[in-house]
């Protein structure tokens, strides 16, 4: 139940306060005026400063990779490396449950042909943004990860 009610909670009016639909205007060529828009936007946002002020102490104090190897070892949270795997498994089916509703849920137009493009482009460009949010942090892992004793990077 508690899922259910966070998928609710999670899962916003895909409309723009313009009026304009989601992905109405996506594009994989959005232009340099559009893309400095948004990152100056998210510079700006308290919800992209302060969890980044917060990684970087936990990064200069090295207090992640301690909490990482404590919650390895005590599994506080799970129980167990399995229950963790499980939990992250549900977390991730939750997650992609809540984004397929989000995208049919939300208004793209009135006319199929019209709805249909929109949903299209909305779907590409999150595909996009997921593929390489993945990307980047699998690539990070490996830059993050020792090499074995003997080896150079």
């Amino acid at each position: 139940m508690l899922v259910v009610y966070s998928i609710v909670l999670l899962t916003g009016c895909g409309t723009l306060s313009d009026g304009r639909r989601w992905g109405q205007d996506a594009t994989f060529a959005p232009g340099w005026k559009r893309v400095g828009h948004a990152a100056l936007e998210a510079a700006l946002a308290p919800e992209t400063w302060v969890p980044a002020a917060g990684a970087l102490v936990f990064q200069a104090g090295n207090i992640d990779r301690k909490l990482a190897d404590w919650a390895a070892d005590h599994t506080p949270v799970f129980g167990s490396q399995k229950g963790a795997a499980q939990a992250s498994d549900a977390l991730q089916d939750t997650t992609r449950l809540a984004y397929g509703i989000t995208v049919l849920a939300t208004p793209s137009g009135k006319q199929f042909k019209e709805w249909a493009t929109a949903k299209g482009e909305g779907l590409a460009v999150g595909a996009a943004a997921i593929g390489l949010t993945a990307g980047g942090t699998e690539a990070l892992k490996v830059w993050d990860t020792p090499p074995p004793p003997g080896r150079f990077r």
